[in-house]
């Protein structure tokens, strides 16, 4: 049986969840949404990351473009 990693994913939307939530849920990694396109950056990317480092979630973050994601890993 494949063993499955529970992510998740945080963009502005999700700024009001907290790490009791990413623990509720069993998430072993988060990624943040940094920005999309040159007309966009996601006001909540610090305390994203950090929210996430805080409660021991390992964290990656990503930037889109039209018809690509480049991901970074922290």
């Amino acid at each position: 049986m494949t063993q499955r990693t529970t992510v998740i994913d945080l963009a502005s939307f999700q700024s009001g969840l907290t790490v009791d939530n990413y623990k509720a849920i069993g998430a072993e990694y988060a990624i943040v949404k940094i920005s999309e396109s040159t007309n966009y950056t996601n006001p909540y990317i610090r305390s994203l990351i950090d929210l996430s480092a805080s409660g021991g979630i390992k964290g990656y973050a990503f930037y889109t473009s039209v018809g690509s994601i480049m991901m970074l890993k922290r």
